[in-house]
């Protein structure tokens, strides 16, 4: 079976696995106590991929044409875990900037539960929107 239109768990694959990587790679280099940090390059990569795909994928959702392939995608039982990936790539983005930042500078914990309650609103409102096709 070929797939027209790919769904969009395969754009947020690469930083997923990026930042997730980064930031087990993170916690050995602090359990291990290494003095070259390598998991900075995994988080790096993992940033710039995750903002690259991230605003294409929005530019994608927001023009006329292509909205209807993602209320597709919604109703497609197969492809609809892009949702979750969006979700769960962002919240992953934020713990990994601020496992790095957290170490530079202090960040309030508040800080951070807003961000992800942030995205969990956001969340839900992609739902709505999709689901109101």
């Amino acid at each position: 079976m070929r797939l027209n239109y790919l769904p969009s768990i395969i754009y947020f694959g690469m930083p997923m696995g990026l930042l997730g990587a980064g930031l087990n790679a993170h916690q050995l280099v602090e359990f291990f106590a290494l003095e070259f940090d390598f998991s900075i390059i995994l988080l790096s990569l993992g940033w710039v991929s995750f903002i690259f795909i991230f605003f294409h994928y929005v530019w994608h959702l927001i023009r006329v044409n292509n909205r209807s392939q993602l209320v597709q995608e919604w109703y497609d039982p197969f492809r609809r875990s892009f949702i979750p990936a969006v979700s769960l790539t962002l919240i992953l983005f934020i713990i990994s900037v601020s496992k790095v930042l957290g170490e530079i500078y202090t960040i309030n914990q508040a800080w951070l539960l807003t961000s992800v309650l942030t995205v969990s609103v956001l969340h839900l409102m992609l739902n709505i929107f999709l689901i109101n096709g």
